[in-house]
């Protein structure tokens, strides 16, 4: 593999009914150099009520949440985006498996 993309995100939630509202990500060659980064937020789907905790946990303000310049849709396009340009590579990260991966299945696909 001659990529590796490290990525994280910041939900509004802990559990699958939230939404991603902040990826960040870097891209790095076989060597460890990075190659390139994403940091993004967008703003959260209209109706949807964060948990109090993800906010403190996130460091997020309502206004960081509603007045966003991605909308949510447009927001996951330029993640969706960045990912493809990055393949083929090995994406990893904390916990990416039990909460992250699922988090982007959900909000990709529901």
């Amino acid at each position: 593999m001659d990529k590796i993309v490290i990525y994280d995100t910041e939900t509004t939630n802990s559990t699958i009914w939230g939404s991603i509202i902040e990826v960040g990500a870097v891209v790095v060659d076989k060597n460890l150099r990075e190659i390139g980064k994403l940091n993004i937020r967008g703003r959260m789907p209209e109706g949807e009520v964060p948990s109090a905790k993800a906010l403190l946990v996130n460091s997020t303000s309502i206004d960081l949440l509603t007045k966003g310049n991605y909308s949510h849709y447009d927001f996951l396009g330029a993640v969706e985006n960045f990912f493809s340009k990055c393949a083929p590579a090995m994406f990893m990260g904390w916990s990416n498996l039990n909460f992250d991966r699922r988090m982007f299945h959900f909000n990709f696909f529901t």
